[in-house]
C-alpha cells in the first residue's frame, strides 16, 4: 500500500523532527514488524538538502532548508537528492546545516565559571532572570529556586507583568523570597523590580543571565516541544526577534547586588530523552538567514 503522511503545522511532526517517522510506526506497524525494520536498506529522497548556491557547478539554486538530509539523519536512513537517486548523479559535496548542530555540541559541566553550585541564599531576597525563551530559566528556578521555599512569578503562567509584580510583591511582604522567571530583555522592565524590591528594608536582588545562544534557545524549545508532544507549544520565531531587539546586557549598576552569568547544562531523565536532544529538531529556511 502507499501512505501519504502530511504535516500541516510548524510542530513537533515537522521535518526534520523524527516524530511524524515514529507517528507512522505506531500507527502502521506492531512492534514485530518495526524489529524487522533494517533502515540501512531504506531510502530517503528530498530537496531540502542544505545545498549552496551553484551547488551544480551550473547556477542552480540553494536549497530553502535542510530539513530533508536532517530528518534521515535523525532516523539513520541513507539519504538521496532527488538527481542522485533518480538520474544517478554524484554525491553533492556543497552543502551545510546551517543551522544547530546538537550531534557535535560541547557543553560546560558547571552552570558559573566559578563552579558554584549552590545559588539559593537564606536571607530574604529577590531572583530576577534574563534570558531568551526556551534558555532553561524555568527548569533553574525548579531545581535551584522552588524547592527552598521561593515565591514563584512567571509572565506565561500570570499572563501580564502586573500580575507578576503583584506576585512577587506579595512574597516579599510576606517575608519570602522570590524568583522571578520571565525573559527580562529590557533594563526598563528590570528596573520595576528592583524599585519594587528597595521598599523592603533589607532585601537585595540579584540578576541571573542564562547566557544561551539563539540557535541553542530555539532548539531547546523545539526540544521542549518534542519531548512533550506538542503539550508545550513552540514558542514562535518573533519572539526571539522581539528579545533581542528590545534586549540591554544586565549590570550592578542597576541596582543588582550581583549578576551570575548561567551557562546552559544539560540535565536528562532517561536514555531515550537524551537521544532526543541530539535530533535537529529546528526547520531553518535559509533565505530567512
Amino acid at each position: 500500500p502507499c501512505v501519504i503522511m502530511a504535516s500541516c503545522d510548524y510542530d513537533h511532526y515537522r521535518k526534520p523532527s523524527p516524530n511524524g517517522w515514529t507517528l507512522f510506526l505506531n500507527t502502521y506497524c506492531d512492534s514485530q514488524e518495526c524489529a524487522k525494520l533494517n533502515l540501512a536498506c531504506c531510502a530517503y529522497v528530498g530537496d531540502a538538502a542544505g545545498r549552496s548556491q551553484n551547488w551544480d557547478g551550473r547556477g542552480a539554486q540553494a536549497d530553502f532548508a535542510c530539513s530533508d538530509r536532517e530528518f534521515a539523519l535523525n532516523l539513520g536512513v541513507p539519504f538521496y537528492t532527488p538527481e542522485e537517486y533518480f538520474l544517478n548523479a554524484a554525491p553533492t559535496v556543497d552543502w551545510s546545516h546551517r543551522f544547530y548542530t546538537p550531534k557535535v555540541a560541547r557543553f560546560p559541566t558547571k552552570h558559573t565559571a566559578d563552579g558554584r553550585q549552590v545559588f539559593m541564599r537564606t536571607q530574604q531576597e529577590l531572583v530576577l532572570f534574563v534570558g531568551l525563551p526556551g534558555s532553561g530559566k524555568t527548569s533553574f528556578a525548579s531545581s535551584h529556586f522552588k524547592p527552598y521555599g521561593y515565591g514563584w512569578a512567571n509572565q506565561d503562567t500570570l499572563k501580564t507583568r502586573d500580575k507578576c509584580l503583584q506576585v512577587a510583591e506579595a512574597a516579599l511582604k510576606a517575608g519570602q523570597s522570590c524568583v522571578v522567571d520571565n525573559t527580562s530583555p529590557a533594563r526598563s522592565v528590570r528596573a520595576l523590580y528592583v524599585a519594587m524590591a528597595k521598599k523592603y528594608p533589607g532585601v537585595e536582588v540579584r540578576c541571573f543571565h542564562f547566557n544561551v545562544s539563539n540557535v541553542l534557545a530555539r532548539h531547546l524549545n523545539a526540544h521542549r516541544e518534542a519531548t512533550t508532544l506538542g503539550r508545550t507549544k513552540l514558542v514562535p520565531q518573533i519572539a526571539y526577534s522581539n528579545y533581542a531587539s528590545q534586549f540591554e546586557s544586565p549590570s550592578e549598576g542597576e541596582g543588582f547586588a550581583e549578576v551570575v552569568e548561567i551557562q546552559f547544562v544539560p540535565s536528562f531523565e532517561s536514555p531515550a530523552e537524551e537521544k532526543r536532544f541530539g535530533h535537529f529538531l529546528v526547520q531553518e529556511k535559509f533565505a530567512k538567514r
